[in-house]
């Protein structure tokens, strides 16, 4: 998680009412504006102000939920769910599709299954937001980004190709969509708790 964006959940949960609002949602699951402020005996203007700073906090997601008579839709209210914890099962999902595959497992193979992660985060923005969401700390400079911290550190020690590989594979595929052409390496560990992604085009490559 980048500085800012760590910065701005801390000053959300500064104050005592939203905390309370986050430990409400958090037991009862989704709620409206409305079901909240009869919950803590607030008024649902104070309610939708302390909801929209945890908004914008990325800590409370937001849906509509439809209603089968006519009328406006209710907008229901949950706590966003860790994204890191999310990340670490979808890598352990992708790493189990590797190992139970009959193919030889090799570095093709690993930047391939990451490819197919990718495409299932592209709907989830751009890559840098991608990476800041699944705790990479992201810091983009030019045709470089760097990787201040990895939620995958610990699989990284003990299978460093692997992890690294499919890494590579999902940055690809969604470098692929924002800038097609692009060619995309990753340097791990060029210091402790830091990899570097390097962005070039395909002519640069030698």
């Amino acid at each position: 998680m980048s500085k800012s964006s760590e910065n701005n959940r801390h000053a959300a949960l500064a104050s005592s009412v939203r905390r309370e609002i986050i430990e409400e949602l958090a037991l009862s699951g989704s709620l409206t504006a409305q079901e909240l402020g009869k919950q803590l005996d607030l008024h649902v203007n104070t309610v939708r102000f302390h909801l929209q700073m945890l908004v914008d906090a990325g800590l409370v997601e937001t849906q509509s939920q439809v209603l089968p008579r006519r009328g406006r839709p209710k907008h229901l209210y949950s706590v966003v769910p860790d994204r890191e914890e999310t990340a670490i099962a979808e890598m352990v999902e992708v790493m189990a599709e590797v190992m139970d595959s009959p193919h030889p497992i090799d570095d093709e193979a690993l930047v391939e299954a990451g490819r197919r992660w990718g495409e299932r985060l592209e709907e989830c923005g751009d890559v840098v937001r991608v990476l800041d969401t699944l705790g990479f700390a992201p810091e983009e400079s030019g045709s470089t980004i760097a990787l201040r911290q990895c939620p995958f550190k610990k699989a990284g020690q003990r299978h460093p190709q692997i992890v690294c590989q499919i890494h590579l594979g999902m940055v690809r595929q969604m470098m692929s969509k924002e800038r097609p052409g692009a060619h995309v390496t990753l340097l791990p560990l060029v210091e402790p708790d830091l990899c570097l992604i390097k962005v070039g085009s395909e002519q640069s490559v030698e």
